[in-house]
């Protein structure tokens, strides 16, 4: 035992029992971090795309395991074999101050309509839906679903993101199905408990990376296998650029 280790003990000893207890309380009430852990991009599970950008789910791997994930940030930019740092939080750790990614409360929809929501709310809608995407078969063969179930998280968290990248706005109807998905979500967000086999990896610093929804390590959902015949044709260019052409880039460019 070291003199500094000894000199810690000695002053613990003179601390009041009830003031360690109630210190103790408190570490328990603080958002709890499941896990420290180190993503990576790596792939595409569908290579279904809407609104000029890839859809969810994606291949990232956790700690070297490679996992699908929910991406629930549009804004910003990630590219393949880009290595990032991210905790596991559960839904319930989400607050309005975080350790989440975004805090803000209140949803937009594609037709402008403003719903007053909270930040738990917001969460617990988009990790349904994300939970929804990753195991629901005919969704992840289905290229319009898989992008509706997509743009609907993303909606939830930025106001624009039906408007697509670089001019490439969703349908008409698109719009209108991801504003149902979303509208569908928040009710029963709102009026159930939270998922809890889902969790958020948030990326540490928030801005280095997305971040994304997955299952827990070690679930029996936690991957899935890519639905036969499911990559349009164009991805077999998108391939072959692969080492060059950054994908995912998030950022609306400005109208000219």
């Amino acid at each position: 035992m070291t003199q500094n280790t000894a000199a810690a003990q000695n002053t613990l000893k003179g601390v009041p029992v009830a003031l360690l207890l109630l210190l103790s309380g408190s570490l328990f009430l603080q958002p709890r971090a499941l896990a420290d852990d180190t993503l990576m991009l790596t792939g595409l599970v569908t290579g279904f795309s809407m609104g000029g950008v890839y859809t969810s789910p994606y291949i990232i791997t956790v700690d070297g395991k490679p996992t699908d994930l929910v991406c629930d940030d549009f804004t910003t930019d990630i590219s393949f074999g880009q290595t990032w740092n991210a905790t596991q939080y559960t839904l319930a750790s989400v607050t309005s101050s975080g350790p989440q990614k975004f805090t803000a409360p209140n949803v937009t929809l594609p037709d402008g309509t403003t719903l007053s929501e909270t930040i738990q709310t917001k969460y617990g809608a988009a990790a349904s839906l994300a939970e929804t995407l990753l195991t629901t078969p005919s969704i992840l063969a289905n290229s319009t679903l898989a992008g509706e179930y997509s743009f609907a998280i993303w909606q939830i968290f930025y106001a624009q993101a039906t408007d697509g990248w670089n001019r490439n706005p969703l349908t008409s109807a698109q719009k209108t199905a991801v504003g149902t998905l979303i509208s569908n979500a928040l009710v029963a967000a709102a009026n159930s408990p939270l998922p809890t086999n889902v969790y958020v990896y948030t990326p540490d610093p928030t801005g280095a990376a997305q971040e994304f929804f997955g299952f827990a390590p070690g679930s029996t959902f936690q991957t899935f296998p890519v639905p036969e015949a499911s990559i349009p044709t164009f991805l077999a260019f998108d391939f072959l650029a692969l080492a060059i052409v950054v994908f995912l880039r998030r950022q609306l460019q400005p109208t000219r």
